[in-house]
Order: C-alpha cells, then structure tokens, then sequence
C-alpha cells in the first residue's frame, strides 16, 4: 500500500498564530484553518515529532521553582561587618550556575556596604556539593529563612554560623541546579495515547534532550524518530490542538519569554 507522509509546524509564537499562550510560555492552543485528518479508509496511521527548536533558557531560580513548587530564591544573612544586621537578598527569576549565585551575591554585599567576599558559595566537583565559606567568626547565613536558596545548593534549612574565620562548611545533597534535564512537549488532545513514560500516558509527543549550553538554543533532529499510534486522528478533521512544555518530572518548563517549536509528521497507509 502506498505511504503517505503530512507534515504540521507549530510554534508558540503568537505571531505564527499561537494562541492563548501562558504566562510562562510552556502552554499555547492552534486554530487551524485546514484541518488535521488522514482520510476514513488511511490504515496504520502515526505521528512522529521530526525536528525542535528550544531555548535552553528555563530558569532554575525564582519564586514557586523550588521543589515541589515551594520558593527558594532568597539569601539571607547576619554581620558583625560594616554597617551589622541582617540583610535579604533577592535573586531575580534566572537561569544560575554556583557561579552566577554567587556573582550576585558579590555585588549585593557591595551593594550593602559589606566587601564582597563576606560569604562565598562554591562547588566540589567530586562530590556535587556545594560549599559555604563565611569571612568572619560569628556570621550567619540563615538557612533556615523563608524562600531560602538551601534546597537548590543542597544545603538543610539551618542557620549557618562561622566558628572560625574562613570556615568553610558543606551542603548535604547534591546541588540541584539542573531542573530541566529533559524537555518534554505533550498534546493529550493530538494523540490520545502517546509515547509512555513508564505507566503514564499523557499525550507524551517527543522527549527533546538538552544539546546546548544555557542560553543558547537546542535545535532537535530525530535520529530516530518514535511513531506513536494516532488512530483517533483518523477521518477526523480536527483543526483545534493543546501544547504543552514541561520537564521530565511533568512540570511546567519557563521560557523566559523564548518561543519554540516543532515539526510533526503524521504518517499513513491507504
């Protein structure tokens, strides 16, 4: 029987007719003006996601991107330096490696009238821990405030104090900085099924890995590309479909603001 290959391009730029795109850009819908449907007698029909484009641009630090969805983008801490107290500093909603942290950090001790040095955040590369080493004797970082950056540095919700000067203390955990490891992009109104992720089955179209640096983009080619059955597609004409964008776990993966796309091709027999 001949095959017969239609390929689709969706893109969540509203300027190529995305809609009702989310706030953090991992969701938006499509009004096609022709409609999505291999014909009535089509046999053995599939869809295949050939090609991707996304930012490797999600964020990892910001309110609500915390395990669970809990807040962990805050730095709080106690001098006896400079001018004494206690002093928050607030990360921006970025994409940070131990070095970008602790850039920050830098400058809002600066900033605040401290040097900037007065806490350093590094990283073990051996063991994956990050490490915490305080300048003078009896300052604290307090872990344990509220929306703290401990869970991402692996550290536990505990003040910090310096028993010595210098002292260098480590986390606990490994840093969990890389809170996209995968993205996935799903349609469970596209594909009833889709491809399974262990027992679930949620309209799962591709699983895209990340192959670039941060900030720069992942273009996707399918070496080999994983057909799913799309036999609801069949003698349909559904010209309405639902995108989403999300990490391995199923949450939701930010964009920071960058569009992405891909490619389908429905593929079939008649």
């Amino acid at each position: 029987m001949p095959r017969y290959d239609e390929s689709y391009f969706f893109s969540s730029d509203p300027a190529a007719g995305a809609l009702n795109v989310s706030s953090d850009g991992t969701q938006f819908t499509v009004q096609l003006s022709d409609p999505i449907g291999p014909p009535s007698d089509a046999k053995a029909c599939h869809a295949g996601v050939v090609s991707g484009s996304i930012w490797n641009s999600s964020p990892n630090l910001g309110p609500g991107l915390g395990p669970g969805g809990v807040d962990d983008y805050k730095f709080q801490y106690t001098t006896s330096t400079g001018t004494p107290g206690t002093y928050n500093v607030t990360f921006p909603t970025g994409q940070y490696s131990i070095a970008a942290i602790q850039s920050y950090l830098s400058s809002a001790f600066v900033n605040n009238g401290h040097v900037a040095n007065l806490f350093v955040i590094g990283g073990q590369a051996a063991t994956g821990l990050s490490t915490l080493t305080t300048l003078t004797v009896g300052d604290t970082a307090h872990f344990e405030a509220a929306g703290s950056i401990a869970s991402i540095l692996g550290f536990p919700a505990a003040a910090v104090v310096a028993a010595s000067a210098g002292e260098t203390v480590y986390g606990t955990t490994q840093a969990q900085l890389n809170r996209v490891n995968t993205y996935l992009i799903s349609s469970p109104n596209f594909i009833r099924g889709g491809i399974p992720t262990n027992s679930n089955t949620a309209g799962l179209l591709v699983a895209i890995p990340i192959t670039a640096k941060p900030g720069s983009q992942i273009n996707y080619q399918a070496m080999n590309v994983l057909w799913t059955p799309a036999p609801d597609l069949v003698g349909k004409s559904k010209t309405n479909f639902s995108f989403r964008l999300t990490n391995e776990a199923g949450l939701p993966a930010p964009t920071a603001g960058e569009y992405w796309s891909f490619t389908i091709v429905i593929r079939y027999e008649r």
